[in-house]
């Protein structure tokens, strides 16, 4: 039961509620990769692969098990003693008029 719970986690994206009200509550989002950063914001250029946000309580939430699975293999991230890993160095830039996260992932 423990491991079903464990992978149950890792599903979903979680974002704090800062990072959420600075790209305006979106209900959707689109998300690009880069060496060492992610991208999150309404508008990313060459990138129409929507997401949908979720709102639980203040944070922002998408549930997608595939680009979880993605950002794990592409950045080597490793759950075997956790369940989440929190990364806290993010930086805001726009683009077309839209506010974009920049995520460290380190």
């Amino acid at each position: 039961r423990r491991q079903r719970q464990d992978v149950y986690k890792r599903q979903r994206l979680m974002f704090a509620k800062e990072m959420m009200d600075k790209l305006s509550n979106p209900k959707r989002v689109v998300i690009s990769f880069a060496d060492e950063k992610i991208a999150i914001g309404e508008q990313l250029p060459n990138n129409e692969n929507y997401l949908k946000v979720n709102y639980s309580k203040t944070k922002g939430v998408i549930y997608s098990a595939g680009v979880v699975k993605e950002i794990v293999d592409r950045y080597d991230l490793d759950f075997s003693t956790r369940t989440s890993i929190t990364f806290s160095e993010v930086k805001y830039v726009r683009y077309e008029n839209h506010v974009v996260a920049i995520v460290t992932i380190v």
